[in-house]
């Protein structure tokens, strides 16, 4: 059981993301569907697709705003990588 005060990170599953603000955790996103900034370029160790395919335009990740924009922040990795 995790600490009531503990920020949790959610990547996959924004159903969970919704259950967490419900619940009042504190929640950082870093979603794929719109966050990751190599989605859609290919993979880089054999260049075949990417596991987050397609690409997301710039317009996509900014307008991303999962749960309304509550939660504590975002953050995606350059490589694919939380």
């Amino acid at each position: 059981r995790l600490p009531p005060d503990a920020v949790i990170q959610v990547w996959k599953g924004l159903d969970d993301l919704e259950r967490l603000l419900g619940e009042g955790r504190r929640v950082v996103v870093s979603n794929a569907d719109a966050w990751y900034l190599d989605c859609g370029a290919g993979s880089f160790v054999d260049g075949g697709p990417s596991w987050c395919d397609p690409y997301k335009s710039w317009e996509a990740v900014y307008m991303n705003e999962p749960a309304g924009g509550g939660a504590e922040g975002g953050e995606g990795g350059p490589d694919g990588d939380p």
